[in-house]
């Protein structure tokens, strides 16, 4: 599927392969360790706790559950990539792309954001994996998250044209009705 993704959308691929070199400071710091440091930590806290027997028991329709909540993450995800032209993973104002248009975030509670399809996922993991200890590292993930989408949002506000006026329209950044 991201693949068909990136077919359609060749600067996309170049985004994505790029954006790390152009990103803010702050944000090379974060993306590895949403990318890379926590997940394959959640990994290793699963296997441990396979190993050991930390878990006693995950059902199957806990494991389930969990199944569908991850698809909904990656269809929240696939969504975000697929409505918004300059979706990137890292936080940088892409002025070498052209202007910034704001038609493709449409008014609702929050824009689509592939961090946002990155919390179910990220949760739902370590139970798919059997492991109710891997959750820890889920839940560093997601302050991370929460960190980096409030730098975000600060880098928005301050660097790029029109932000400020569409903040107006669309109150909300991660979570709907919340934050």
């Amino acid at each position: 599927m991201t693949v068909s993704f990136f077919h359609k959308s060749p600067e996309l691929l170049a985004e994505r392969q790029s954006a790390g070199r152009q990103a803010k400071a702050w944000d090379r710091v974060l993306v590895p360790l949403l990318a890379g440091v926590l997940p394959f930590l959640s990994i290793i806290l699963a296997g441990l706790d396979h190993r050991f027997g930390w878990t006693t028991t995950i059902t199957t329709w806990e494991s389930l559950v969990a199944l569908l909540v991850m698809l909904a993450g990656v269809a929240l995800t696939f969504r975000a990539m697929q409505n918004n032209p300059f979706f990137s993973s890292h936080v940088r104002i892409q002025v070498d792309r052209g202007p910034h248009r704001r038609e493709w975030w449409p008014v609702r509670p929050c824009p689509p954001s592939g961090l946002r399809g990155n919390h179910p996922l990220q949760l739902a993991l370590p139970i798919l994996l059997g492991s109710a200890v891997a959750l820890s590292a889920a839940l560093a993930m997601l302050l991370v998250v929460v960190v980096r989408t409030a730098l975000e949002d600060r880098t928005l506000r301050n660097e790029l044209a029109g932000y400020r006026d569409y903040v107006q329209r669309v109150r909300y950044r991660l979570v709907p009705f919340v934050w």
